[in-house]
């Protein structure tokens, strides 16, 4: 890229954080959470069924010997949270008797209403063994000693009973017992009271996802219970649907630039087939992108819409480098972005643009342009591969073996490049070397004698694997363990994991997804410095970490695993694959 052209290329797109919070550990060492906190005072609720998020934390070993030992040692467990908590009937906050979450302390306490409940539900996903453990805040003299817990799990409903005898003279946690969860997002605890004498307190629940090597310890700890300050609950969104989009054979496109609020539509037709304004272009385009375009018109060319986009390329100042072949023709550097595809349309500059064929243009804009990139101005290319060749044997190295921590083995042959995309490949097979694993997948990463780096801009253009049960990895490993970073652990269809396991740490969250992420491709980044780590989905901040122990130089890694917490593992895995479009990573000028 010349250095005029290149001078024009706008920092990438932020927004608002919507992640939630949840973990993955493919790596498996064994890390420690923890948290700061605050407390709140006690409130008077009227009776209704009441929606929070709960909360979530993950650590192998944490909870599994000694609970109550373990868990006060803790001073930070992630603020932000995933899960549903309610409650039915007459219910008071408390912060006379608090829970274990310091920033969200206050229990809950009823008296004389024997009908009521409090319902906790993490909204698992995982397929396999749980372990539950409820926290007793208390052991006033005016309490209600005689509670029971209802575990709702893979159809079954197990009955646990507590009186007298299961409390200690301090806040204790008792384990209700380990359960086996089919992970269809519907299995929870239900606590439930004997009688209408005395109070009876609902705290907090721990629930513990044991890992998939059936060794005892932990990949996931979801902590649920009341949280006053954090009733927004989990959203539930319902898609807006046109009338004429179904069976439309560019009706993905139309949704897709429709989710990200780039049209706005009233009524229940999208009118695909009708010719788009040139005005209407422009004010689709200046939505993804943040400009102000201008062109007049009753319909708009491919020609002219192209000269659009580049135009937009041109105001911005995002860094091109990794461009390999560069044109000063606007139709041509579309098409050497990947912006300009095969669609039969888009081979004549003067075909007058659709609605819908807008849209596809527009979806390829911003996911080749738009939803990645940094700002030229700050950032310098250190290392790209956009697999435009065979797969390169020097540079990527792989993975053979069997780790303990998965379900699969991992081979050479389960990684490949075609069609310009490294393709990570899941079978279902038996291997000699591997005879107890009914799966094999891949895991590649770079020589480190041919590319390393400490810090930077990290991001790379993935496409998940179409199944449940598996484990899409884009991450870096310090060669001691002293530190692990997850850019993005995906799981179909929308679940984004960002994780950083440091120090005996791990800070980790969940981010759902608008998309299918099986369906297209979608960049996955990460800012890394001295002080703190921002994760990014689509050129969109959806976590920041404060940098614990991440402080030296790894390399970049992609990996497949079937995993138990990915969901259950069915035969619609065998064939499948992770893509990745291309990787890009920055240092700062």
């Amino acid at each position: 890229m010349n250095e005029n052209v290149n001078s024009k290329f706008d920092s990438y797109i932020s927004g608002d954080n919507t992640s939630v919070v949840s973990s993955s550990n493919e790596s498996g060492k064994d890390t420690t959470n923890q948290q700061t906190d605050s407390s709140s005072s006690a409130q008077s609720t009227s009776k209704e069924t009441y929606t929070v998020k709960g909360y979530t934390n993950s650590s192998p070993a944490f909870l599994s010997k000694d609970l109550n030992n373990q868990f006060m040692a803790f001073s930070k467990i992630p603020d932000k949270y995933y899960g549903k908590f309610t409650y039915s009937g007459d219910w008071n906050y408390s912060s006379a008797f608090q829970g274990p979450m310091l920033s969200y302390p206050e229990s809950m306490w009823t008296s004389g209403d024997a009908s009521a409940t409090a319902t906790y539900n993490p909204q698992i996903s995982s397929y396999g063994k749980v372990r539950i453990s409820a926290y007793i805040p208390s052991k006033e003299t005016t309490l209600n000693k005689n509670i029971y817990y209802e575990v709702h799990h893979n159809g079954k409903i197990a009955r646990i009973d507590l009186n007298s005898t299961n409390y200690l003279d301090e806040p204790s946690w008792f384990t209700l017992g380990t359960f086996d969860f089919c992970g269809n997002f519907d299995e929870y605890v239900v606590l439930k009271r004997i009688g209408s004498n005395g109070n009876v307190r609902a705290s907090t629940i721990c629930f513990e996802i044991l890992n998939s090597a059936g060794d005892g310890t932990v990949w996931q700890n979801i902590f649920l219970g009341p949280a006053k300050n954090g009733n927004n609950g989990v959203e539930d969104k319902t898609m807006k649907t046109f009338i004429d989009l179904t069976n439309h054979k560019y009706s993905y496109e139309a949704y897709y630039i429709f989710q990200l609020s780039a049209i706005n539509i009233e009524g229940n037709n999208f009118n695909p087939d009708k010719n788009i304004t040139a005005n209407d272009f422009c004010s689709w385009l200046n939505s993804l992108t943040g400009q102000k375009h201008n062109k007049s018109g009753a319909t708009l060319t491919v020609g002219s819409a192209v000269d659009l986009l580049y135009n937009s390329i041109g105001a911005s100042n995002k860094n091109l480098e990794w461009l390999e072949s560069k044109s000063s023709d606007s139709f041509t550097f579309l098409k050497n972005i990947g912006v300009i595809t095969n669609q039969e349309f888009l081979s004549s500059k003067s075909h007058v643009l659709t609605r819908a064929e807008a849209c596809v243009l527009l979806k390829n804009f911003y996911v080749k342009f738009v939803s990645n990139g940094v700002d030229a101005s700050k950032w310098k290319l250190s290392f790209h591969d956009e697999f435009s060749g065979g797969y390169n044997y020097d540079l990527w190295l792989c993975e053979r073996g069997v780790p303990g921590h998965i379900l699969s083995s991992r081979w050479l042959e389960n990684g490949e490049v075609k069609d310009g995309k490294l393709r990570l490949l899941t079978k279902k097979e038996k291997v000699a070397a591997a005879p107890d694993r009914d799966w094999t997948t891949g895991s590649v990463y770079t020589n480190p004698k041919m590319f390393k780096q400490k810090y930077g801009y990290w991001e790379a253009s993935i496409k998940i694997n179409a199944a449940a049960g598996l484990n899409n990895a884009f991450w870096m490993i310090a060669t001691n363990h002293s530190f692990e970073i997850d850019i993005v652990e995906g799981h179909y269809p929308n679940t984004v994991n960002t994780n950083l396991h440091a120090g005996g740490i791990q800070y980790s969250e969940k981010f759902i997804s608008d998309y299918n992420l099986s369906a297209d491709f979608h960049t996955y980044g990460l800012e890394w410095n001295e002080n703190e780590l921002i994760f990014y989905f689509d050129g969109k901040e959806i976590s920041r970490k404060a940098n614990v122990g991440a402080h030296s130089e790894v390399v970049p890694r992609f990996s497949t695993a079937v995993l138990n917490w990915a969901g259950k593992i069915t035969d619609k895995a065998d064939g499948c694959a992770m893509e990745v479009d291309w990787i890009r990573i920055y240092k700062q000028k």
